[in-house]
């Protein structure tokens, strides 16, 4: 048999096997595949979000049946399911439980749906995460693993390469996400054949057949297996890839609840970027001064809470945030803390606090302490005058207009605000209003007629003067006119 004929054999063996028209693989999904992180010893829901009504679902990694469910039906075990006796749970709609995880429970598990004429709907794909790597696959026997999964973090749009373990004669190697989506085959220091749309221009291959893969997304974060087989087709062992790709953060966004305190009440300060791979770092800062730090590892937001004990905590926080990817710390917004204080005693004046019947007067209240907007009442012997609301410093003010005597004697204020509802009361200012004074207005009266008599006697003594002045001209002229006519 020619090396040709061989090779042509095994590669038809290949694709009956990965390209069964029996398996649903290439059948419609139900969705994307949904990744899910969870901690070990914690418990996993995979759940089933299919509107078309279901009569049942198997549940199945690699081929492997571990569970049956039926809406509303006890749940039936499978085949492969004894490493998760007591572990496997259904929900009413159909959608499985799985509780006290761990690192062998980190796989890809398939759920096929079908309808109440056992037709198959679609099927979904759960890609479950322990926080904890596996060691080898548990659906490779030891001796088929090339070695221990390998762990390989790549950036956002950058490249990463899938590096194939030391072994001999190796000739071809498929690629696939755990048997279910084929993505290629490669050999050394070329890509034979690409076979999902997704990597369509983003693979080569290595001098010895590694794969390489660009342009990263976050969709690239997968399980990835590679088999490797000689020149002739014969399978050698399967290694596995376990791709996390790495997103920087963007500009956090921080929030202070409450932001309208009191003093003695506590505060929390929550800072969020909402792109970026965790663990996320948050620094908290007030005017240029850093208060503290928070590492957040899976999920949620950074947080610190602040007891406000002083009134210059009043004012603006911001926060920084930075992850792995990126050691340079992105700053947030500005948030800003307003401490509400209660009024103290205000101070009431009158301007001016001595009139005469008839003048006008101002009535001043002021407190130098307390959050607007401050209510200002005014107040005399008689009652409440007015009040007057103030949203700015500076004292209120209460106009008395045409005074009279009975509008005498003291003047009082209060003041309150949303956090002193008890009005505060000021001092008590006297306000003097006198008649008008007769005495003065006859001396008045003398001193202005004996003023227009002098102006009288001026004007009459001017009037002498020009008549005198006119006169004595006169008289002159004449006396010049007869001395002329003498000498002529």
């Amino acid at each position: 048999m020619s090396q040709d004929t061989v090779i042509m054999f095994f590669s038809v063996c290949w694709c009956l096997l990965f390209l069964d028209p029996l398996n649903h693989v290439f059948s419609s999904p139900c969705g994307s595949t949904k990744t899910l992180n969870v901690e070990e010893g914690k418990d996993v829901i995979l759940q089933l979000d299919q509107q078309t009504p279901i009569t049942s679902t198997t549940w199945e990694f690699e081929k492997h049946l571990i569970a049956t469910t039926k809406p509303g039906q006890p749940l039936e075990l499978g085949k492969h399911s004894s490493s998760y006796i007591g572990r496997l749970f259904t929900l009413d709609e159909g959608s499985l439980r799985i509780t006290t995880l761990t690192t062998k429970d980190r796989r890809i598990y398939r759920a096929e749906l079908f309808n109440k004429d056992s037709n198959y709907i679609c099927a979904q794909l759960f890609d479950l995460r322990i926080d904890e790597p596996s060691r080898i696959p548990p659906d490779i026997e030891p001796s088929e693993s090339c070695g221990t999964t390998i762990r390989l973090v790549g950036t956002l749009g950058g490249e990463v390469t899938l590096q194939l373990p030391n072994h001999p004669n190796v000739a071809f190697i498929t690629w696939d996400i755990n048997n279910i989506d084929h993505i290629a085959i490669t050999g050394p220091g070329q890509v034979l054949e690409v076979k999902n749309n997704n990597y369509v221009g983003r693979l080569s291959a290595t001098t010895d057949g590694s794969l390489k893969i660009s342009g990263l997304t976050t969709k690239d974060q997968r399980v990835y297996r590679a088999e490797l087989f000689t020149g002739y087709w014969i399978y050698r062992c399967t290694q596995f890839y376990d791709i996390r790709v790495k997103i920087n953060v963007d500009q956090p966004v921080i929030t202070i609840s409450p932001n309208e305190v009191t003093l003695g009440q506590e505060v929390v300060l929550r800072c969020e970027s909402k792109r970026g791979s965790f663990p996320k770092q948050y620094q908290f800062y007030t005017k240029e001064r850093f208060l503290g730090s928070d590492r957040i590892q899976q999920k949620g937001v950074g947080q610190l809470r602040l007891t406000i004990t002083l009134l210059s905590m009043a004012g603006p926080y911001y926060c920084g945030s930075n992850n792995d990817i990126s050691r340079k710390e992105k700053k947030s917004n500005m948030a800003i803390l307003t401490i509400k204080i209660g009024v103290d005693q205000p101070v009431m004046t009158i301007s001016p606090n001595e009139v005469t019947v008839g003048q006008d007067v101002v009535l001043r209240c002021e407190s130098k302490r307390g959050s607007f907007p401050i209510q200002y009442m005014f107040y005399n012997e008689e009652g409440f005058l007015g009040n007057v609301t103030s949203s700015k410093e500076g004292a209120a003010q209460l106009w008395l207009t045409n005074t009279s005597l009975s509008m005498a004697g003291p003047y009082y204020c209060g003041s309150h605000n949303d956090i002193s509802r008890e009005e505060v009361l000021s001092n008590m200012t006297v306000l003097t209003i006198t008649k008008f004074n007769s005495k003065v207005s006859k001396v008045s009266e003398v001193s202005r007629s004996y003023s227009l008599q002098n102006t009288i006697r001026l004007g009459l003594s001017v009037c002498i003067l020009i008549i005198t002045l006119c006169i004595l001209f006169y008289h002159m002229k004449t006396i010049k006119r007869i001395s002329e006519h003498s000498d002529a």
